[in-house]
């Protein structure tokens, strides 16, 4: 049987009334005995007369993922086949409605070609169906020969020619036909209940075949067992080694955790001295809070607070020249407290709406006279070239010339470029061009890009 190149399966499928089922949906399946488990194998073509047709071909060289052509080559090589039946599956439910189990062999003269034939399968009435005991099964047809039921339970019998013969009467002949058209109807149903009597046979002996293979298998795996139990009794000696040196390791363990649980003790007392004095801390701190602070100026140098008073001033005058307003002359008289170290002289400008919080004794007056310097006479009205400065040389630069600066920060990629932060490296009016009167330079600096 090794030589079988291929497998096909044919049936022919009836409605109840014994007309074909046009374009009935089925399906082939064969039984694995080691899964316990039927797997489908295809699905054949079907055709308006109930024809159904399903060819498979085995392969002779057999590849390792193809498990369907290993099971079946492997079950004809061991001088069977396996058991095959038609179903149609419901995909929601998964239940798998059975046609048939049984078929009929028939090996082509080389025996290369086996046939294998489900026969006429004729669907039954819902009320008819029989429950399979295999889970989720149930048979829903029944094979009948070729010829139809009422062609093999009605007797060829020409009544009306016994009339006419004289053999029996009008009536007689009518009486005759009536009891024989009831006999016909017993049988029908004797015949009908004979058929589902013999599907449900034919399950039954289905399902004992499947049961003995079941039993062959628990079988086998009872002898596996047993032999896994011998070679249980054999470790035990060691596994008792194993037990007896895991109860010393658990002895150990016990008393490691009683020496952690005294250790854990000492720490939960040191832990709640420490909220204690926590505690302590946040009561002496609230204390703390409610006390009047004591306001102190901040200390600044002479030099530094001087340069803070022009530059602002500077600024001041710088806005007021699109106002038609100019700054002449400033004077500035600071409460302050004066203080010297090392470093020099430094004042401490008092908050007034904090004033009374000092000693007046402490405090000091300064005065400071500002004055307009003449503004500066430029020889020439070219811009000067201010590229590569920072913004305060720029600004000191600018001055110089009686010209104001409009500065622009753009953002670039300090890995990427030359440029460094903070320098500019664009104007307008460029170096050498006539400024307008406008007198604003407006320079581009570089600045870092935070994205």
């Amino acid at each position: 049987m090794s030589l079988i190149s291929s497998i096909q399966f044919s049936a022919s499928i009836l409605d109840k009334n014994h007309k074909p089922a046009n374009n009935y949906s089925v399906t082939i399946q064969y039984f694995i005995v080691d899964a316990m488990q039927w797997v489908v194998l295809g699905k054949p073509s079907t055709s308006k007369d109930g024809k159904v047709m399903l060819t498979y071909k085995i392969p002779e060289k057999i590849a390792r993922t193809d498990k369907t052509a290993k099971n079946i080559k492997t079950s004809i090589n061991s001088g069977s086949l396996p058991m095959f039946r038609i179903v149609k599956t419901n995909t929601k439910t998964k239940i798998n409605y059975v046609l048939s189990y049984n078929t009929s062999i028939i090996s082509s003269e080389n025996n290369t070609v086996i046939h294998l034939d489900f026969g006429n399968l004729i669907l039954l009435d819902k009320k008819n169906w029989i429950q399979l005991k295999t889970a989720k099964s149930i048979l829903i047809a029944s094979v009948i020969s070729n010829k139809t039921i009422k062609e093999i339970i009605t007797p060829k019998i020409d009544i009306t020619m016994l009339e006419k013969k004289g053999f029996v009467s009008e009536k007689k002949a009518k009486d005759l036909e009536k009891s024989l058209e009831n006999v016909t109807k017993e049988k029908l149903k004797t015949v009908k209940s004979l058929s589902l009597k013999k599907v449900e046979l034919d399950g039954l002996k289905n399902e004992k075949r499947v049961l003995e293979n079941k039993n062959l298998q628990l079988a086998t795996d009872l002898s596996k067992t047993k032999e896994s139990l011998k070679q249980v009794s054999f470790t035990n000696e060691s596994l008792q080694k194993t037990i007896n040196k895991n109860n010393k390791i658990i002895d150990n363990l016990n008393k490691e955790n009683t020496s952690n649980k005294s250790k854990t003790f000492e720490l939960e007392k040191i832990i709640s001295e420490l909220k204690k004095d926590k505690l302590d801390l946040e009561l002496l701190l609230d204390k703390k809070k409610l006390e009047p602070k004591i306001y102190t100026p901040k200390a600044i140098s002479a030099n530094k607070l001087y340069t803070n008073i022009i530059k602002d001033v500077k600024i001041a005058d710088s806005s007021a020249v699109s106002s038609g307003y100019k700054l002449e002359g400033f004077k500035l008289n600071l409460k302050t407290v004066v203080e010297h170290d090392e470093d020099g002289i430094r004042f401490q400008p008092i908050d007034i709406s904090k004033a009374n919080k000092i000693n007046g004794s402490a405090i000091s007056d300064v005065l400071i006279d500002l004055t307009k310097e003449p503004a500066k006479i430029v020889k020439n009205k070219l811009t000067p070239n201010v590229i590569g400065l920072t913004e305060t040389a720029v600004r000191k630069l600018l001055l110089e010339y009686d010209l104001k600066l409009d500065p622009i920060y753009q953002s670039i990629n300090s890995e990427s470029s030359n440029l460094i932060i903070g320098q500019s490296f664009k104007q307008l009016p460029e170096a050498g061009d006539e400024f307008d009167a406008s007198k604003i330079v407006t320079v581009i600096f570089a600045k870092e890009n935070k994205n």
